[in-house]
Protein backbone atom coordinates (compact mmCIF):
# COMPACT_ATOMS: atom_id res chain seq x y z
CA UNK A 1 0.00 0.00 0.00
CA UNK A 2 2.58 2.04 1.06
CA UNK A 3 4.55 1.46 -2.55
CA UNK A 4 1.10 2.17 -3.96
CA UNK A 5 0.87 5.58 -2.46
CA UNK A 6 4.48 6.69 -3.01
CA UNK A 7 3.69 5.88 -6.67
CA UNK A 8 0.73 7.83 -6.61
CA UNK A 9 2.23 10.95 -4.93
CA UNK A 10 5.60 10.86 -7.55
CA UNK A 11 2.56 10.62 -10.13
CA UNK A 12 0.94 13.70 -9.42
CA UNK A 13 4.04 15.78 -8.17
CA UNK A 14 5.24 14.91 -11.79
CA UNK A 15 1.97 15.95 -13.47
CA UNK A 16 1.97 19.48 -11.85
CA UNK A 17 5.65 20.33 -12.17
CA UNK A 18 5.98 18.67 -15.99
CA UNK A 19 4.19 21.81 -17.42
CA UNK A 20 6.31 24.37 -15.53
CA UNK A 21 9.73 22.23 -16.60
CA UNK A 22 7.99 23.01 -20.32
CA UNK A 23 7.44 26.26 -19.64
CA UNK A 24 10.95 26.66 -18.83
CA UNK A 25 12.20 25.05 -21.66
CA UNK A 26 9.59 26.98 -23.97
CA UNK A 27 12.02 30.17 -23.13
CA UNK A 28 14.77 29.02 -24.21
CA UNK A 29 15.51 30.09 -27.63
CA UNK A 30 18.86 28.36 -29.17
CA UNK A 31 20.78 29.97 -32.25
CA UNK A 32 19.13 27.01 -34.45
CA UNK A 33 15.72 27.91 -33.92
CA UNK A 34 16.02 31.67 -34.15
CA UNK A 35 17.77 30.94 -38.29
CA UNK A 36 14.98 28.17 -38.71
CA UNK A 37 13.37 30.69 -40.87
CA UNK A 38 16.52 31.45 -43.29
CA UNK A 39 16.31 29.78 -45.91
CA UNK A 40 12.08 31.43 -46.62
CA UNK A 41 13.29 34.94 -45.52
CA UNK A 42 14.64 37.85 -48.05
CA UNK A 43 18.46 38.22 -47.41
CA UNK A 44 19.35 41.57 -48.29
CA UNK A 45 22.74 42.18 -49.75
CA UNK A 46 24.32 45.25 -48.53
CA UNK A 47 26.40 47.29 -51.17
CA UNK A 48 29.33 49.28 -49.72
CA UNK A 49 29.29 52.56 -52.78
CA UNK A 50 32.34 51.43 -54.15
CA UNK A 51 31.87 50.48 -57.52
CA UNK A 52 35.91 48.55 -57.95
CA UNK A 53 34.46 46.17 -54.69
CA UNK A 54 30.07 46.20 -55.80
CA UNK A 55 30.75 45.28 -59.49
CA UNK A 56 32.39 41.86 -58.75
CA UNK A 57 30.65 41.51 -55.70
CA UNK A 58 26.87 41.89 -57.18
CA UNK A 59 28.30 39.39 -60.20
CA UNK A 60 29.61 36.29 -57.34
CA UNK A 61 26.37 36.91 -55.20
CA UNK A 62 24.03 36.53 -57.77
CA UNK A 63 26.14 33.99 -59.59
CA UNK A 64 26.51 31.42 -55.86
CA UNK A 65 23.75 33.12 -53.82
CA UNK A 66 21.78 29.71 -53.70
CA UNK A 67 20.14 29.47 -50.37
CA UNK A 68 17.15 32.15 -49.77
CA UNK A 69 15.78 34.99 -51.47
CA UNK A 70 18.02 38.34 -51.67
CA UNK A 71 17.95 41.44 -52.81
CA UNK A 72 20.78 44.39 -53.21
CA UNK A 73 20.29 47.45 -51.18
CA UNK A 74 22.61 50.55 -50.44
CA UNK A 75 23.94 51.54 -46.69
CA UNK A 76 20.84 53.96 -46.63
CA UNK A 77 18.37 51.05 -46.91
CA UNK A 78 20.06 48.90 -44.69
CA UNK A 79 20.48 51.44 -42.11
CA UNK A 80 17.05 52.06 -42.37
CA UNK A 81 16.03 48.21 -41.88
CA UNK A 82 17.98 46.49 -40.02
CA UNK A 83 15.82 46.20 -37.12
CA UNK A 84 13.28 44.30 -39.03
CA UNK A 85 13.21 40.78 -37.94
CA UNK A 86 11.82 39.91 -41.69
CA UNK A 87 14.71 40.27 -43.34
CA UNK A 88 18.34 39.42 -43.18
CA UNK A 89 21.66 41.18 -44.12
CA UNK A 90 24.66 40.14 -46.00
CA UNK A 91 26.98 42.85 -44.82
CA UNK A 92 30.48 43.76 -46.09
CA UNK A 93 31.76 45.54 -43.06
CA UNK A 94 35.21 46.84 -40.77
CA UNK A 95 35.40 45.31 -38.16
CA UNK A 96 37.82 46.72 -34.78
CA UNK A 97 38.81 44.55 -31.94
CA UNK A 98 38.57 46.40 -28.62
CA UNK A 99 41.76 47.36 -27.87
CA UNK A 100 42.40 48.45 -31.52
CA UNK A 101 42.09 52.11 -32.56
CA UNK A 102 41.10 51.54 -36.08
CA UNK A 103 39.33 49.16 -37.74
CA UNK A 104 42.04 46.81 -39.83
CA UNK A 105 39.94 44.00 -41.20
CA UNK A 106 37.09 43.90 -43.71
CA UNK A 107 34.26 40.69 -42.87
CA UNK A 108 31.63 39.96 -44.86
CA UNK A 109 28.67 39.50 -41.84
CA UNK A 110 25.69 37.95 -42.07
CA UNK A 111 23.20 39.01 -40.08
CA UNK A 112 19.26 38.59 -38.72
CA UNK A 113 17.48 41.92 -37.81
CA UNK A 114 16.14 43.02 -35.31
CA UNK A 115 16.79 45.28 -31.87
CA UNK A 116 19.25 44.73 -29.97
CA UNK A 117 19.48 43.26 -26.33
CA UNK A 118 15.74 42.43 -26.93
CA UNK A 119 13.70 40.88 -24.84
CA UNK A 120 11.62 38.87 -27.27
CA UNK A 121 13.84 36.48 -28.95
CA UNK A 122 11.78 36.54 -32.49
CA UNK A 123 12.51 40.07 -32.20
CA UNK A 124 16.71 39.95 -31.60
CA UNK A 125 19.15 41.41 -33.42
CA UNK A 126 21.86 38.23 -34.16
CA UNK A 127 24.68 37.57 -36.09
CA UNK A 128 24.60 34.32 -37.56
CA UNK A 129 28.56 34.28 -39.03
CA UNK A 130 31.28 36.37 -40.04
CA UNK A 131 34.66 36.06 -42.56
CA UNK A 132 37.42 37.91 -43.16
CA UNK A 133 38.18 38.95 -46.63
CA UNK A 134 40.91 41.44 -47.05
CA UNK A 135 42.65 44.32 -44.85
CA UNK A 136 40.85 47.73 -44.74
CA UNK A 137 43.23 49.56 -46.98
CA UNK A 138 43.78 46.98 -49.17
CA UNK A 139 44.17 47.50 -52.93
CA UNK A 140 45.95 44.11 -54.60
CA UNK A 141 42.46 43.12 -55.76
CA UNK A 142 43.20 39.98 -53.63
CA UNK A 143 40.17 40.32 -51.85
CA UNK A 144 37.96 39.52 -54.96
CA UNK A 145 39.66 36.57 -55.20
CA UNK A 146 38.59 35.52 -51.87
CA UNK A 147 34.65 36.46 -51.76
CA UNK A 148 33.40 33.92 -53.93
CA UNK A 149 34.55 31.39 -51.31
CA UNK A 150 33.69 33.25 -48.59
CA UNK A 151 30.04 33.94 -49.90
CA UNK A 152 30.01 29.42 -50.32
CA UNK A 153 31.64 29.35 -46.51
CA UNK A 154 28.74 31.82 -45.28
CA UNK A 155 26.10 29.89 -46.96
CA UNK A 156 27.15 26.51 -46.35
CA UNK A 157 27.70 26.99 -42.42
CA UNK A 158 24.85 29.05 -41.94
CA UNK A 159 22.88 25.67 -42.83
CA UNK A 160 24.63 23.55 -40.96
CA UNK A 161 23.57 25.94 -38.21
CA UNK A 162 20.08 25.83 -38.60
CA UNK A 163 20.67 21.95 -38.25
CA UNK A 164 22.71 21.78 -35.24
CA UNK A 165 23.44 24.02 -32.33
CA UNK A 166 26.82 22.51 -31.89
CA UNK A 167 27.68 24.23 -34.93
CA UNK A 168 25.80 27.24 -34.60
CA UNK A 169 27.38 28.38 -31.18
CA UNK A 170 31.12 26.71 -31.49
CA UNK A 171 31.72 28.68 -34.82
CA UNK A 172 34.09 28.27 -37.48
CA UNK A 173 36.73 27.12 -36.10
CA UNK A 174 34.87 23.46 -35.23
CA UNK A 175 33.35 24.03 -37.99
CA UNK A 176 36.50 24.17 -40.29
CA UNK A 177 37.57 20.33 -38.65
CA UNK A 178 38.00 18.82 -42.32
CA UNK A 179 42.05 18.38 -41.82
CA UNK A 180 42.51 14.22 -41.45
CA UNK A 181 40.31 13.74 -44.56
CA UNK A 182 40.91 14.15 -48.82
CA UNK A 183 44.29 13.95 -48.24
CA UNK A 184 44.88 12.90 -52.24
CA UNK A 185 44.79 16.86 -52.03
CA UNK A 186 48.15 19.28 -52.14
CA UNK A 187 48.55 22.46 -49.87
CA UNK A 188 50.06 25.63 -50.90
CA UNK A 189 50.42 28.79 -49.14
CA UNK A 190 51.81 32.06 -50.65
CA UNK A 191 55.17 32.84 -49.19
CA UNK A 192 54.03 35.89 -48.32
CA UNK A 193 51.32 34.32 -45.73
CA UNK A 194 54.15 32.37 -44.13
CA UNK A 195 55.85 33.52 -41.08
CA UNK A 196 57.62 30.65 -40.63
CA UNK A 197 60.00 27.83 -42.66
CA UNK A 198 58.37 24.97 -44.31
CA UNK A 199 60.22 22.03 -44.00
CA UNK A 200 60.39 19.51 -46.29
CA UNK A 201 57.93 16.74 -46.12
CA UNK A 202 55.75 18.86 -44.11
CA UNK A 203 52.97 17.98 -46.98
CA UNK A 204 52.96 22.44 -47.57
CA UNK A 205 54.35 23.85 -50.79
CA UNK A 206 54.89 27.71 -51.05
CA UNK A 207 54.53 29.34 -53.45
CA UNK A 208 54.66 33.04 -55.52
CA UNK A 209 51.38 35.13 -54.59
CA UNK A 210 50.40 35.33 -57.93
CA UNK A 211 50.18 32.07 -59.28
CA UNK A 212 48.49 30.85 -55.64
CA UNK A 213 45.47 33.43 -56.77
CA UNK A 214 45.80 32.04 -60.20
CA UNK A 215 45.08 28.42 -58.86
CA UNK A 216 43.13 29.24 -56.46
CA UNK A 217 40.52 31.09 -59.14
CA UNK A 218 40.57 28.36 -61.70
CA UNK A 219 39.31 26.06 -58.57
CA UNK A 220 41.56 23.57 -59.06
CA UNK A 221 40.61 20.13 -58.28
CA UNK A 222 42.82 17.90 -55.44
CA UNK A 223 44.12 21.85 -54.10
CA UNK A 224 43.82 23.87 -50.67
CA UNK A 225 44.71 26.74 -50.61
CA UNK A 226 46.06 28.79 -47.60
CA UNK A 227 45.06 32.62 -47.02
CA UNK A 228 46.42 34.69 -44.19
CA UNK A 229 44.62 37.73 -43.19
CA UNK A 230 45.44 40.66 -41.31
CA UNK A 231 45.74 44.57 -40.96
CA UNK A 232 47.82 46.46 -42.98
CA UNK A 233 49.40 48.32 -40.27
CA UNK A 234 48.82 46.09 -36.97
CA UNK A 235 48.84 47.77 -33.29
CA UNK A 236 48.19 46.10 -30.18
CA UNK A 237 44.90 43.93 -29.76
CA UNK A 238 45.28 43.33 -33.84
CA UNK A 239 44.13 39.78 -34.96
CA UNK A 240 45.33 37.91 -38.08
CA UNK A 241 43.28 35.34 -39.38
CA UNK A 242 44.36 32.06 -41.16
CA UNK A 243 42.01 30.15 -43.35
CA UNK A 244 43.06 26.77 -45.41
CA UNK A 245 40.49 26.85 -48.55
CA UNK A 246 39.64 24.05 -51.10
CA UNK A 247 40.06 25.41 -54.47
CA UNK A 248 37.03 23.86 -55.98
CA UNK A 249 34.45 23.45 -53.59
CA UNK A 250 35.50 25.87 -51.17
CA UNK A 251 34.81 23.58 -48.20
CA UNK A 252 36.64 25.40 -45.05
CA UNK A 253 39.64 23.24 -43.99
CA UNK A 254 41.17 25.27 -41.48
CA UNK A 255 40.33 28.44 -39.15
CA UNK A 256 42.00 30.02 -36.54
CA UNK A 257 43.46 33.04 -35.88
CA UNK A 258 45.74 34.71 -33.28
CA UNK A 259 46.81 37.85 -31.68
CA UNK A 260 49.73 39.76 -33.68
CA UNK A 261 52.46 40.68 -32.24
CA UNK A 262 56.37 40.81 -32.65
CA UNK A 263 56.67 37.72 -32.13
CA UNK A 264 54.12 36.41 -34.19
CA UNK A 265 52.99 38.78 -36.78
CA UNK A 266 50.52 38.60 -39.73
CA UNK A 267 50.99 34.90 -41.34
CA UNK A 268 50.67 31.44 -41.09
CA UNK A 269 53.02 30.64 -37.44
CA UNK A 270 54.42 27.82 -37.18
CA UNK A 271 52.15 26.57 -34.91
CA UNK A 272 49.74 26.14 -37.40
CA UNK A 273 52.17 24.60 -40.19
CA UNK A 274 52.59 22.34 -36.94
CA UNK A 275 48.45 21.20 -36.99
CA UNK A 276 48.16 21.07 -40.44
CA UNK A 277 51.49 18.73 -41.61
CA UNK A 278 50.49 16.80 -38.38
CA UNK A 279 46.95 15.97 -39.56
CA UNK A 280 47.88 15.00 -43.25
CA UNK A 281 50.48 12.75 -41.89
CA UNK A 282 47.45 10.69 -39.95
CA UNK A 283 46.83 9.63 -43.05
Amino acid sequence: MMKMMKKLLVAALFAVLFPCFCGAQAKIVTKKLKISDFTTKTTKVVLTGNELFDIPYKEEVSRRWRVSPFEFCTREEYSSMKTNPEYYFLVPMEGQFKKEKEPGLCFLVLEKGGVEDSNDPNNEALVVVQVPYASVGQTSGRETVLIPAVLDIVQDYTLRAMTSDLAGYTGLSVYAKRMGKDWDKDIIIASTDLCTTLNPGCGIEARDEDEVDETFMSGQEKMLVGFAIGPLNPEKGSYCYKMVISADIHELYYFDKHKVSDKNPVGFLDSDIKIISATKKIR
